[in-house]
């Protein structure tokens, strides 16, 4: 007699393998959707990077804020997983020296890298006002030199997790909240 299709068992073993693989599958996807959300802002600030740079290398002080270097407000430069991107004195980048003074690039997310963080629908500023938990990455120059050239570091870093960050900064050491 000649047989067609699966027997049972046959079944439960192919469910079984899919589970297993899936087991595995699933975790790895999530850090890749959480590793580009936070590619998504480094790439946001690429743009910040240069307007600061270029902004330094014609006054020779660094600018406190988005209006200085022309940038729209923090809640303007947004993306997908960005709520906001803003300007701050702050820690350098070599040093962390806090009484630095220099700009601070940071890259607020919303609830896709922190399931804590504010809604999308709060401004930047909201955020920043009540205290709440907020996924940053916080960017700042390490040193600058007379040809213009400033290499950024990661400086702070709050509600992410490091396997979800570039290598630039697992190996810049920033503070972590």
């Amino acid at each position: 007699m000649l047989q067609k299709g699966f027997t049972l068992i046959e079944l439960m073993i192919v469910v079984a393998i899919i589970g297993i693989l899936s087991m595995f599958a699933l975790p790895a996807y999530q850090d890749y959707t959480k590793r580009t959300y936070i590619a998504e802002g480094m790439s946001l600030a690429s743009m910040a990077k240069s307007a600061v740079t270029e902004y330094y290398a014609i006054n020779g002080t660094w600018p406190s804020n988005n209006a200085e270097i022309g940038l729209g407000q923090a809640q303007t430069m947004s993306g997908q997983a960005v709520m906001g991107l803003g300007l701050r004195l702050g820690a350098d980048g070599t040093n962390r020296n806090a009484g630095a003074n220099v700009t601070n690039i940071v890259i607020y997310f919303n609830d896709k890298v922190y399931k804590g963080s504010v809604p999308p629908t709060e401004t930047v500023d909201q955020a920043m006002a009540v205290g709440t938990d907020q996924a940053i990455l916080a960017l700042a120059p390490k040193d600058a030199n007379s040809a213009g050239s400033v290499q950024w570091a990661c400086v702070e870093i709050k509600l992410i997790q490091e396997k979800w960050l570039p290598s630039s900064c697992r190996s810049d050491n920033p503070t972590r909240n």
